[in-house]
Formats: structure tokens, sequence, C-alpha cells
């Protein structure tokens, strides 16, 4: 089974890390199991938001759940796609941590001690607006130009906005910038390129860590085939995307701080790991 490390939140957790599922129950306990491997649990709140699966996931969160290996569980009755989904899970963060993460269900982190890294990069250069794990698999990441940083090789995500993995915001830009665009018709938008496009025009940089590593899986994707082909028809061409996303705001069309009334009383009950909602 899957076994986390011992539970003890500190009263402002560095990060709310949370982990959006459907149906994916092989690759969530890949990425749970790597998370717990690499990233103190004293450290981080985790929240994990699965969107209506019915692979068993439920069941192995409510496992967790009660086991403590999860701080916050939210299942919910159906799919709402994927920026609803990470939205919730930030609504009902601890307001207090430092950090937001998006973390896909098939990311596994192959460094211990990112988040340190990542907390002492943004401490030492505040216009940061997002830090990325890098991702060993990834060509166009191979092939992108880095910099230096401080003491960090860097690429900026100005050569290749998607590919997000452990997507981590500080709370103060999150404050100001808000939510994942929930706006679109697609339930499949990449919310990452999104949320870069927002930051640009809000002035921050954003960056991979070239020396923190993940791996992107996809070796289940056969699998889970029905999903892969419902974002694939549903996506218009990445660089189409791109542009119309980053002319709707750089035009005024969209507004970049995107705040939803429905998240703003969301309080997880206290004393409990575990709700259920629509």
């Amino acid at each position: 089974g899957l076994v986390g490390s011992e539970m003890c939140i500190r009263d402002r957790p560095t990060a709310s890390i949370v982990v959006l599922s459907c149906n994916r129950l092989a690759y969530l306990r890949s990425t749970l199991e790597s998370l717990f491997a690499t990233t103190p649990r004293n450290e981080c709140e985790l929240i994990v938001v699965d969107n209506g699966s019915t692979d068993g996931s439920a069941d192995a969160l409510r496992r967790l759940a009660e086991q403590g290996d999860v701080d916050k569980v939210i299942l919910r009755k159906s799919n709402h796609g994927t920026a609803p989904g990470f939205n919730t899970g930030f609504a009902y963060s601890d307001p207090s941590s430092r950090y937001v993460i998006k973390l896909d269900s098939d990311i596994t982190l192959l460094t211990p001690g990112w988040l340190a890294r990542f907390d002492a990069f943004v401490r030492k250069f505040p216009d940061t607006g997002m830090l990325t794990l890098y991702q060993v698999n990834n060509y166009r990441m191979m092939t992108s130009p880095c910099d230096q940083v401080g003491d960090e090789k860097v690429i900026s995500w100005n050569w290749w906005p998607i590919g997000s993995a452990c997507m981590t915001i500080p709370r103060a830009v999150f404050k100001q910038l808000g939510y994942f665009c929930e706006d679109y018709k697609i339930k499949y938008i990449w919310d990452d390129v999104d949320y870069s496009k927002r930051l640009f025009l809000m002035g921050k940089r954003a960056y991979y860590l070239k020396g923190t590593h993940a791996f992107h899986r996809d070796d289940l994707d056969t699998d889970y085939r029905s999903f892969k082909e419902l974002k694939a028809r549903e996506l218009p061409p990445s660089r189409k995307l791109q542009k119309d996303i980053y002319r709707e705001y750089a035009i005024g069309e969209r507004d970049i701080s995107i705040f939803y009334p429905y998240y703003e009383n969301c309080v997880f009950p206290t004393g409990e790991r575990l709700i259920e909602i629509d």
C-alpha cells in the first residue's frame, strides 16, 4: 500500500501542494510516493482533489486521509476540468502558507529538497512569480537555452511555456493574480500557459530551475486513452492558443486578476481530513 512519511504539520506550512487526479490511480500513487520521498511533510500541506474518479482512487484517498498521510482530501462527484479542480484545492488551502503549488498526478519528483531551493530562490529574487521543476524527459526543455540566476541555472518560461511540474506560486502573487481561468469553453485548457501570460503582464518572472528534476510519466497513457483523446480533441493548436491567450490579456479583453465568488468562503471543517462536494 501507499504510505507517506510521518505527519507533523507546522502552524504555518511553507507550501500548500494541490494534487489533482481523475481515474489515474497508478499515476497518482507514484506522484504521491515521490512527493513523500523528496519533500519534508512538516513543511507542506498536502491537498488531493479527486475529479469524480471511478477507478478506486476515492477509496485509496480515504485510506490516506485516515492514516494522516494526506492533510485534506476533496472528493468531487464529477469531473469539472483541470482549472476548477486545482482552484478548489487552492481555495481550501491554508491561507498562511507561503506558496500554492499545482502538482499534476503524472509527475514523479526526483530531487530531494526542491521546495527549500524554490523558497530560497524566491526570497533572493522577489520578482519571481512562478518556479517549476525541470522535466528530464522533456525534449523542448533539453534544447532550451538556460541562464544563471544567483546560484541556480534556470530556463525562462518565455522559451517553453508548457510543461509545469510543481508549479509554485508565491502566496503574495496568488493574492494579486488569483485563480486559474475557468472561463474557457474547454475543460482541459493549459492552466500553466494561461497563468504564465498573466504573470508576465504583471511584471513577474517564471523559471524552470534546471537543478531540480522531475519525470513526466506517459507510460500508461494508452490505458488512459479516453482522457488523452478527449483533451486532444478539445485543445486548439498550441501556438495559436498561446497567441490568443496573450492577446486577450494584453489588450484588456480579459483581466489578468481572476477571482470567483464561489471560492471566497471555502473553509475546510476543523478536525476533518476529507470532504465531498459537487
